[in-house]
């Protein structure tokens, strides 16, 4: 066993309660702040092929490496493909001060920014640095603020909130100093993609009860699963993220049956929400494909509900996805 301290990243949105679509209130940002845990975990090999559990529609017994690397199989094709094509958006940064991973997240978020052009609309500013040099940036860029001039959506942010993403901008404070902030670019810009590709209604002020409200355990999962499997693809070491941030174990104990309970989820921002999420979206994408996952939000776009647009993106309804999802069995990985 390898002892880890593993640094989660838990999401809240202000904006999360029922809102009135016609009140003239600014809706919070995502934004994210740090937990620790201590826990005991078998390091383990992700390799992107399929697994032989998912040569079958929808299994209910498999292993959490198994999970992953299907999912990545599927996944990394997306990513190779969408890369190769000519982009005229890019992602354009702001920064404070020099960063010791400033190559890395330039290159992350420009290869994000490719991957998923045809999805955007305009260039994508990121600024990294302290709460007052966002608020400056954003004034003398012309850029869209909440009623505080920031993208928080409140007056003071305190240096425990990492970053947000609202209006089209991502922040990011520069004293995030560890690979954290590889896996927080990733996941914060990919929410500025699912907004682009669906903008009305509006996800951040959507009622709960709305027929087009994605779950959130879809919304930040996807992110969850995107931003490690993600760096997966752009790092040359291929087993390196999914390692260093499986925080679904905490939730997802391997070589026990559970009973995984969608249904709450679905309105929450609890931890759970991210984990489950997370290993949700892992099986989406494993018995479908990466394509499969964003044409969620390209039907709801279209005007289909959530419901429909799940049923016609992986052949289930969700009711039938829970049902499915409380008979998964996590084998112990081999």
């Amino acid at each position: 066993m390898k002892k880890a301290f593993i640094l989660g990243l838990v999401c809240a949105l202000g904006s999360c309660a029922p809102v009135d679509q016609g009140s003239a209130e600014e809706p919070e940002a995502e934004v994210a702040v740090e937990e620790q845990f201590e826990v005991e975990l078998d390091e383990p090999i992700y390799v992107p092929e399929m697994a032989k559990s998912f040569e079958e529609e929808w299994p209910t017994r498999f292993s959490r490496n198994d999970v992953i690397n299907s999912a990545q199989s599927k996944s990394f094709p997306f990513f190779e493909a969408a890369l190769q094509k000519d982009c005229g958006f890019n992602a354009n940064f702001f920064w404070q001060e020099n960063h010791e991973l400033r190559d890395e997240i330039e290159h992350i978020a420009r290869s994000l920014v490719t991957v998923f052009c045809d999805e955007l609309s305009k260039d994508i500013p990121v600024i990294v640095g302290d709460y007052d040099f966002l608020k400056t940036t954003l004034q003398e860029q012309s850029l869209e603020t909440d009623d505080f001039g920031g993208i928080c959506g409140s007056e003071k942010v305190s240096s425990s909130v990492w970053g947000c993403a609202l209006f089209g901008t991502g922040w990011f404070r520069g004293s995030v100093e560890d690979d954290g902030l590889r896996r927080l670019v990733a996941h914060e810009l990919f929410h500025l993609v699912q907004d682009a590709m669906s903008p009305e209604p509006d996800g951040t002020r959507i009622p709960p009860d709305h027929p087009q409200k994605v779950p959130n355990w879809l919304t930040e999962g996807s992110a969850m699963f995107f931003e490690a499997t993600f760096n997966d693809f752009i790092s040359e070491d291929k087993t390196w993220e999914y390692w260093k941030y499986q925080k679904s174990v905490y939730e997802i104990e391997p070589g026990s049956k559970m009973s995984i309970d969608m249904t709450g989820l679905e309105d929450s921002y609890s931890t759970k929400t991210y984990n489950i999420g997370q290993f949700a979206s892992e099986y989406l994408v494993a018995n479908s494909d990466f394509e499969t996952l964003m044409n969620t939000w390209r039907l709801r776009d279209q005007g289909y509900s959530f419901d429909e647009a799940f049923v016609e993106s992986f052949g289930i309804s969700r009711d039938e996805f829970y049902g499915v999802m409380a008979q998964v069995e996590v084998l112990a990985n081999e």
